[in-house]
């Protein structure tokens, strides 16, 4: 039995889908099809923590458009989704410091899209630590700088008395304030208010966290209300990617550096043996930057990056070849969402057929052709390559 065809379509696909002002026949058909598509159980439709990056509201309200565009995402993926980046990179480089060749598998089907759960203080953690301080409140034994310390580790400035009093009751109010911390939805956060009153486990609390992270629908509704807020999570969210992006500015860098030269030097620069050379090197540097090696400790070519990283790869190679666009003699200027279009690029060696812009579906195809993947550039023409699939495997 062969298995189902893995599709990752463009963000802007689930707006497109989802608008109501943008409903034509032909449009409502493509959405019809792609759901049925999804329930036929040969595709897997899978999104991605940078779907719901793009996709996040802006502002403090979670709009119909929103909510629309995140409905859609969930009928059509269900829970299938991409690990995080920092996972899949993670065990990438992994592999490339072993001599398995095996072939990695980023695509979960329980909706674990978000970061490793380590870096920022987990709702269980927190809880512990409000336990203890609820503790050493009662204990007179305890002196204030000993409280203090504890109330440091909350963060944020947490109030003494007020805080002490709402914790110690298994109030509303003070399960609002567990689900302005974290994104629990009700039932998961009165779970984590039994672990702080001794009445859950912190296994049952820790299953409760992530059983809300899973849920796409509610974090979106989630990060609308805390946005602009430096909530833990918001804080571990954002640092993934920040630390991402840093490390991919050398690539930016690199091309704005190029830009400030003679024209006739830069004409030199863009002889494809030399740019090619400079993209090896580029990514070889990068990947022994994730490893935390040094230069002169590693030992592998960018040819087997490309082998056993090939989201690292392919990531990274898209990026710098939209470079080649931007040092042109009729230069395109780089956007923000160049480098976006590239972290989603990470996920296109592991799909079938993966969804991007006209602009960047040729340079990230010359990526993934070695490994037959499919880059699309038009949302009509999905529906008719998944059925071509569908009626090949079921020929075969």
């Amino acid at each position: 039995m062969k298995r189902p065809l893995i599709v990752y379509l463009d963000s802007s696909d689930f707006s497109t889908l989802s608008d109501v002002a943008r409903q034509t026949p032909e449009i409502l058909a493509i959405r019809e099809t792609l759901l049925e598509q999804s329930r036929s159980g040969k595709v897997v439709f899978a999104f991605s923590g940078v779907h719901l990056s793009e996709m996040s509201p802006m502002g403090a309200t979670f709009t119909p458009s929103a909510v629309g565009r995140t409905n859609l995402l969930v009928e059509l993926c269900q829970r299938n989704a991409f690990i995080s980046i920092d996972r899949l990179l993670d065990a990438e480089i992994a592999r490339l410091y072993k001599s398995d060749s095996g072939f990695i598998c980023p695509l979960t089907t329980d909706a674990t899209w978000f970061p490793e759960l380590t870096g920022f203080m987990t709702p269980v953690n927190w809880a512990e630590t409000v336990r203890t301080m609820l503790t050493s409140v009662q204990d007179q034994a305890v002196n204030r700088a000993q409280r203090r310390k504890l109330q440091r580790k909350l963060g944020n400035g947490a109030p003494s008395s007020k805080f002490h009093r709402l914790m110690s009751t298994s109030s509303h109010e003070a399960l609002t304030a567990i689900m302005q911390q974290y994104p629990m939805r009700r039932e998961d956060a009165l779970t984590l208010q039994a672990y702080i009153h001794g009445t859950a486990s912190a296994e049952a609390a820790e299953a409760a966290f992530l059983a809300s992270l899973r849920d796409p629908s509610w974090i979106m509704k989630w990060f609308a209300e805390h946005h602009d807020e430096l909530s833990p999570v918001m804080q571990w969210l954002r640092s993934a990617s920040a630390e991402l992006v840093a490390k991919m500015g050398d690539i930016v860098k690199f091309a704005e550096k190029q830009r400030q030269l003679h024209p006739e030097v830069v004409g030199e620069f863009l002889k494809q043996k030399w740019w090619k050379g400079e993209q090896d090197k580029l990514l070889t540097n990068l990947a022994v930057r994730l490893a935390g090696v040094s230069r002169e400790a590693h030992s592998f070519s960018a040819d087997d990056v490309d082998l056993k990283c090939p989201g690292l790869a392919c990531m990274t190679r898209t990026l710098h070849s939209v470079l080649w666009d931007a040092v042109a003699t009729t230069p395109r200027s780089l956007k923000h969402s160049d480098a976006v279009d590239a972290m989603h690029a990470i996920y296109a060696p592991y799909c079938d057929l993966f969804r991007a812009d006209r602009y960047m579906a040729p340079h990230i195809q010359r990526q993934v052709n070695r490994l037959g993947v499919r880059v699309v550039s038009r949302l009509s023409e999905i529906p008719p390559l998944i059925n071509e699939h569908i009626q090949s495997a079921t020929a075969g």
